[in-house]
């Protein structure tokens, strides 16, 4: 944990993490599974995970306010899934620390399931951020937001659905994942995955600041992706799209109508 200065002694900080992996039937764990399996969709215990993206960030206690958002991306294209798996385990936060999140969407059922599955299957036993994000005593701190949501079955359930509510458009068009790693395009597989860990932290962050009746939240998400998406060098269109994006406009306009406003959050200077 940090913690930056307050009038009031320090203000813990939150180091957080928002997680996203996709999965594809693995060729050797379809046959060893035997005729029936056919191609093993729909057999999660069949796949292996291909890709994995993991967004840190800090978020002040008191404001709500984000800063220091990084990206990262991992992919099975010319190293093993146990490279992804050490990779998702380095960048996740410390989970003996009481103040670190991890945000997914269907984690539960899905990212961190997964995870723990493919790390024992390979007797990766080393990997303590992950065994401990993945264990029962870290579950308090693990917010799925499909669950927090309201959601977990039917219509409530897709995050490219609750992205378009906010005027975010996450897949423009007809592409999958399938699709992608069907054509080999690890490059669209990555961007897939990076886009939707984007969305999952601008819906977090949304829900946060409505919770909090406070604009600091969001307005500084927005601003902290439209920073990162910029300096992304091999950007997809869909990922510079969200630095032009009218939000940008409302976030910056938010932030300097905001000091002075009583919300509560106490917020004088918005750097976390």
């Amino acid at each position: 944990m940090t913690a930056a200065a307050g009038p009031d002694g320090p203000v813990p900080t939150i180091n957080g993490a928002v997680l996203d992996i996709e999965t594809a039937p693995a060729a050797d764990l379809v046959a060893a599974a035997g005729r029936q399996s056919a191609a093993g969709y729909g057999r999660p215990g069949l796949h292996k995970i291909v890709c994995a993206s993991v967004l840190t960030y800090r978020q002040c206690w008191r404001s709500g306010a984000f800063s220091g958002v990084k990206l990262h991306t991992f992919t099975s294209e010319r190293d093993p899934e146990a490279s992804v798996l050490v990779g998702v385990d380095l960048t996740l936060p410390d989970p003996s620390d009481p103040h670190a999140r991890v945000i997914t969407w269907n984690g539960v059922n899905h990212d961190m399931r997964m995870l723990r599955t493919r790390a024992t299957a390979l007797w990766m036993t080393r990997l303590r951020a992950l065994r401990g994000w993945t264990s029962n005593g870290c579950r308090d701190r693990h917010l799925d937001l499909m669950r927090a949501g309201g959601g977990g079955a039917g219509n409530w359930s897709r995050l490219r659905d609750a992205c378009a509510g906010m005027g975010v458009s996450l897949h423009p068009g007809d592409e999958t994942m399938t699709r992608a790693l069907a054509a080999g395009a690890w490059d669209r597989v990555a961007a897939h995955n990076r886009m939707d860990v984007l969305g999952t932290f601008l819906v977090h962050a949304v829900r946060d600041g409505f919770e909090r009746g406070c604009p600091v939240p969001a307005a500084t998400a927005w601003s902290e992706v439209a920073k990162l998406t910029r300096a992304t060098p091999r950007a997809s269109r869909h990922e510079a799209a969200l630095s032009t994006h009218f939000l940008v406009g409302v976030a910056e306009r938010q932030l300097s109508e905001h000091v002075g406003r009583d919300c509560g959050c106490g917020t004088v200077a918005l750097d976390g």
